[in-house]
């Protein structure tokens, strides 16, 4: 239940409140608790103006930040928007601010009852928003700071524009799926370390390059590992454009749909869903931070509440300007859209639990899972990009930690230095109304010759995306040369393609139109294909003489269970098994199977 004002002042020590009565001007002859608290309270109703004119700038904003937010207070909101601490009184300290009268605390959390919020609301102006400031100039090297003890060595700056490669990595990634590609580890249905390597082949521009060219050969070096590549696993499910069959991730109707016509209406539902799952947390990438599926994980805040804190932020950037990671941590928390990644930083830790612990170091939590979420996530997607640098010995956040002296990195995302929403992320978040996918042209790679042959064209090496695409309905005769192949074209129906996928990808991908001929091959093999309507389990029942069988076929009871086969054999649908038996019954018959 809300503390109102006389409750807060009755809680505060009787020599406390002498010091602030005669702070406030109030006759110095109130000495008694009881009378103190009458007439601070009194003070305090009775010229609320006066009391706010008694308190020093500082002060004066954390009342205005309150009041225009229902009366609640949120001290990181205030440190990031103002570069300070928010002034709140200590419970137990001596402080003697007038504020201490005004301020609850209920749970760790702050606030100004109603009673005198309202009073303050009226005449107390709103405070400005807060602005987020962007950068004109990307730096061509990056210097670690001079305290940085670890590597002071200059690094080249990494630029990623990841608006025109995201699409079509997409849509590389999608075929791989299709062609049962990708596949999953069962537990947590992240992709396996081969299908990483199977997409990292696949990607339309060269993953993040975050590997240190100087260590390279170090014997205890520590690779970043793939990021992208990895990442797309993960999307392709959050986006529902792929489930998990089995071990193999499967394209859903949303993902067959993507794979046909990328449509940008489609692309942004399918981010409108990432954004809303919380299957997937992009802290648990941050391996060397212990603990996370054990006890920890009853504390961690639910990854939707963080991504929709984010991403209500990046709603009020600029498109198209470059903002420092520092700059776009605080504006996060100044405007109010804070997280939390933990409510018990004690539970997760560095290499041992007793002595690596992190309890006391939310901010750097939250700092490393927002460089998580950008560089591994958003960036992957294509709605921001990026400029990075490769991570090894930086430590931006938990420098000095226990335990972490034979790291390389906290986290693959440590190098992320500059952030830039761009126009497809402003479409897919909503800021912009329209955009179109501007897709790069296609060379064209085959050509298809009459005998069913499709030869690579110039010398160069298939893509996988294209090589997973062509398995699907032809099989490989040498390095430059594959034959369409009427079993690989059934496999790929029986489980569940379309004979459109073939079509579509000779259409796309060969530099001649396809032969008459090979439109017949394929038309004849689509119609034997599905010249099966359907199949349904049954028994085949052997009857003693063709006569009794034909009685039984046309009998009104039992007639209706079965078809004839041959002369002497009923047919029985597994269903209508138990009423054949006792239609049968009925006529004198039994059936022992």
């Amino acid at each position: 239940m809300a503390m109102d004002v006389r409750e807060i002042i009755s809680g505060i020590n009787a020599d406390i409140l002498k010091d602030i009565a005669r702070k406030l001007g109030l006759p110095k002859g109130l000495t008694r608790k009881e009378d103190l608290i009458k007439e601070l309270h009194i003070f305090i109703l009775k010229d609320i103006r006066a009391f706010f004119n008694q308190l020093p700038n500082l002060e004066q904003k954390l009342i205005a930040e309150a009041v225009h937010d229902g009366g609640r207070i949120d001290p990181d909101m205030f440190l990031a928007k103002y570069g300070k601490q928010c002034p709140l009184p200590g419970r137990y300290s001596r402080d003697v601010s007038p504020l201490r009268l005004i301020i609850a605390e209920e749970n760790r959390r702050y606030y100004i009852p109603q009673e005198v919020s309202r009073m303050f609301k009226v005449w107390v102006d709103k405070p400005a928003a807060s602005v987020v400031n962007t950068v004109d100039e990307i730096p061509a090297v990056y210097q670690p700071p001079k305290h940085d003890w670890r590597d002071r060595r200059e690094r080249p700056v990494k630029v990623f524009e990841s608006e025109g490669v995201a699409p079509a990595e997409l849509g590389r990634v999608l075929k791989l799926v299709q062609a049962d590609r990708v596949m999953v580890v069962s537990k947590s249905k992240r992709p396996t370390e081969a299908a990483v390597k199977v997409i990292t082949g696949t990607l339309a521009e060269s993953d993040f390059e975050l590997e240190s060219p100087e260590d390279l050969n170090h014997r205890h070096y520590e690779p970043a590992g793939p990021i992208r590549a990895q990442a797309w696993g993960v999307l392709a499910q959050q986006c529902g454009w792929a489930n998990p069959k089995g071990n193999k991730l499967a394209l859903t109707a949303e993902g067959k749909q993507m794979l046909t016509s990328l449509d940008i209406r489609r692309y942004q539902a399918g981010v409108g869903k990432f954004l809303n799952d919380g299957e997937f947390d992009e802290f648990n990438r941050i391996t060397h931070i212990r603990g996370q599926s054990g006890k920890a994980k009853r504390y961690m805040s639910h990854p939707q509440e963080r991504k929709a804190s984010i991403v209500n932020t990046l709603r009020l950037w600029p498109v198209n300007k470059w903002i420092a990671f520092d700059e776009a941590y605080r504006f996060v928390f100044a405007t109010g859209n804070g997280f939390k990644v933990t409510e018990d930083g004690y539970c997760l830790y560095f290499a041992e639990a007793r002595y690596g612990s992190l309890g006391g170091e939310q901010r750097s939590l939250n700092r490393q899972y927002l460089r998580a979420f950008v560089f591994e996530s958003l960036a992957t997607l294509g709605l921001v990009d990026v400029v990075y640098v490769y991570p090894h010995h930086l430590w931006p956040e938990l420098d000095g930690s226990w335990g972490t002296d034979d790291l390389w990195f906290c986290g693959p995302y440590d190098g992320l230095l500059y952030i830039r929403l761009n126009a497809l992320g402003a479409y897919c978040l909503g800021v912009a109304d329209s955009y179109e996918i501007k897709l790069p042209a296609r060379p064209k790679l085959f050509k298809i010759l009459p005998n069913r042959e499709l030869v690579l064209t110039g010398n160069m090496e298939l893509p996988e995306a294209e090589r997973a695409g062509l398995s699907l309905f032809a099989k490989s005769k040498s390095k430059h040369v594959w034959e369409i192949d009427q079993d690989c074209i059934l496999n790929h129906l029986e489980s569940g393609g379309a004979f459109e996928d073939i079509f579509r990808w000779l259409n796309e991908n060969t530099i001649n139109d396809v032969p008459p001929n090979i439109i017949t091959f394929l038309e004849d093999v689509k119609n034997k294909a599905q010249a099966v309507t359907g199949s349904e389990e049954a028994v085949l029942i052997e009857i003693k003489d063709n006569v009794t069988a034909a009685l039984i076929a046309h009998d009104p009871g039992a007639g209706k269970y079965c078809r004839m086969s041959g002369d002497r054999c009923l047919v029985v649908p597994r269903k209508n098994q138990r009423a054949f038996k006792s239609a049968m019954k009925k006529l004198g018959y039994i059936i022992i199977i």
